[in-house]
């Protein structure tokens, strides 16, 4: 490089503060052990703790994973629609006010209930007065 180069300038990086990269016989030497500070970090080896937390989340994953195919397997096979309500009638026999401004009234309500489920049976009958 020469001393023009805009990138270089002896007078910021003095020769003995530039660092060269290592010639092959320093890289040799650095491999066999001598002549190097700089220390590789050795392995360290895994808890114990960490290895049972990494066990019981792969567990837990698994878990959720089965648990939303089954939920997924029972809903296409069943399919479900959303029952159907109609109201036949309404009638209204009777309505007046009582003191304290209450609506009293007497109605009469006729509704039909149907589930369009075909695999899922469910009966059931209530009264209404």
């Amino acid at each position: 490089m020469s001393s023009d180069h805009p990138e270089f300038n002896p007078h910021l990086f003095p020769r003995e503060r530039v660092q060269q990269p290592p010639s092959p016989s320093a890289q040799t030497r650095n491999q066999q052990g001598g002549g190097s500070d700089l220390k590789v970090p050795q392995p360290r080896k895994t808890k114990a703790y960490t290895w049972f937390f990494a066990v019981c989340f792969a567990i837990l994953g698994f878990v959720i994973i089965v648990a939303g195919l089954v939920v997924l397997v029972i809903y296409l096979t069943f399919k479900p629609r959303i029952p159907r309500f109609d109201v036949s009638s309404v009638t209204l026999k009777a309505a007046y006010i009582d003191t304290g401004s209450l609506l009293n009234a007497d109605v009469t309500l006729l509704a039909n209930f149907t589930n369009p489920n075909k695999k899922e049976h469910s009966r059931g009958s209530m009264p209404l007065r």
